[in-house]
């Protein structure tokens, strides 16, 4: 079975948050599930930046319990954020913004100057 995202309403101002699972073992699967959020409701997040890069999306995570592949550099990024004691929440745009959905993209594009500045 695959990942399949929910749709967002671009009229309430809604984000998906990425939460990564705790884990004691470090080089285990990485666990994650989605949220979707109000940016007017001030949830509590970091937002993760970091470079593209033009490498095919090999390495897989599980999301919400599929199989759901992302590029190298954003596996590495979620195995250095994950917790051994709680979750965490992030918000990473290649997976919180469905990049398949064109229309969506052009709705949360707009929402990233606020998706930084309200992230801790």
């Amino acid at each position: 079975m695959s990942f399949k995202y929910d749709t967002l309403d671009p009229n309430q101002r809604q984000i998906r948050l990425l939460s990564i699972h705790r884990s004691i073992v470090g080089r285990g699967p990485i666990h994650c599930s989605l949220h979707t959020v109000s940016l007017d409701d001030s949830p509590e997040f970091e937002a993760i930046s970091y470079v593209w890069g033009t490498e095919d999306a090999t390495e897989h995570i599980f999301l919400d319990g599929n199989a759901f592949y992302v590029k190298p550099n954003v596996a590495k990024a979620l195995y250095q954020l994950r917790r051994k004691s709680r979750r965490r929440i992030v918000w990473v745009d290649t997976i919180c913004i469905n990049q398949c959905d064109i229309d969506e993209r052009n709705t949360q594009v707009p929402l990233m100057a606020t998706i930084y500045t309200t992230a801790d």
